[in-house]
């Protein structure tokens, strides 16, 4: 990405991911130059525009912000959580999701060993970022991690480090909202990804499991009812009730399918 206003370049380097060239669009007015480029793959979180290129701000789209806050309204309440009566489960509350956030994550580290003097050659702190599940993106390379970014899930992936001291991490993928839904899950047994990301998944230890997708496309025009905006991508989310309801023994994700094993039934969705 070059970009130049008359002799001066503002702009030049690599991008970070790729962009839709076809929407690209500027616009030039008199004490401003307004770039617009559109990201193909809308689900990705970008760590700078530019490669290596730290200046300028971040700024959330306020649509992106409410419609995140309103799909996640549920998983709140302003109101004291009452006795359960006979049979039933009390509801979620705050102070429930406080009790998860605040694991002693200070003494959190990704440690990685030299294989054969079993010394540690790098070690990354992970406080402040819960850990959340390793997914399996190709069988020739060391699992990625998933920790958590303020409510988001980042997927991280370790390459091998090269002859200099440090050990590259590159971010591959998010799981937005991930974070924040997984602490409000009490009975989670197992947290799994699809290898291509597609999807995450969360298992309680008997009976549900709920499928995050990561957003697709639409089949038609979709527009937000109170901004009249169009939405050209949905992410979607589904909850499998098991018909046994035996304990979770595990569970495999796969690009296709979702294989889910209970003492005695092995489920496949």
């Amino acid at each position: 990405l070059t970009i130049r206003c008359g002799q001066q370049v503002i702009v030049s380097g690599s991008l970070t991911h790729a962009v839709d060239q076809s929407l690209t669009t500027w616009t030039l007015q008199p004490d401003r130059l307004e770039v617009t480029l559109t990201k193909q793959d809308t689900g990705s979180m970008w760590p700078e525009l530019v490669t290596g290129d730290t200046r300028g701000q971040q700024l959330l789209d306020p649509a992106v912000v409410e419609d995140v806050h309103n799909r996640l309204s549920h998983l709140c309440s302003d109101n004291e959580v009452q006795e359960a009566g006979d049979g039933f489960a009390p509801t979620f509350n705050l102070d429930q999701l406080e009790d998860c956030d605040t694991a002693p994550e200070d003494s959190w580290s990704l440690v990685r060993l030299e294989a054969e003097t079993h010394s540690i050659t790098h070690q990354i702190s992970l406080a402040g970022h819960q850990w959340l599940m390793a997914v399996c993106e190709a069988a020739d390379r060391p699992p990625s991690v998933c920790v958590r970014h303020d409510v988001d899930g980042c997927v991280w992936r370790l390459e091998p480090p090269p002859a200099s001291a440090d050990w590259p991490c590159q971010h591959v993928g998010t799981f937005f909202a991930l974070g924040y839904v997984a602490a409000s899950k009490q009975q989670k047994k197992f947290m799994l990804a699809a290898p291509d990301l597609s999807y995450a998944v969360i298992c309680e230890a008997s009976s549900h499991v709920f499928v995050y997708r990561k957003s697709s496309a639409v089949g038609g025009e979709l527009r937000n009812r109170k901004t009249a905006a169009k939405v050209p991508t949905v992410a979607k989310q589904q909850l499998i009730n098991l018909e046994s309801p035996s304990p979770l023994l595990g569970a495999c994700a796969t690009n296709s399918y979702l294989f889910i094993l209970t003492v005695d039934t092995l489920y496949s969705s």
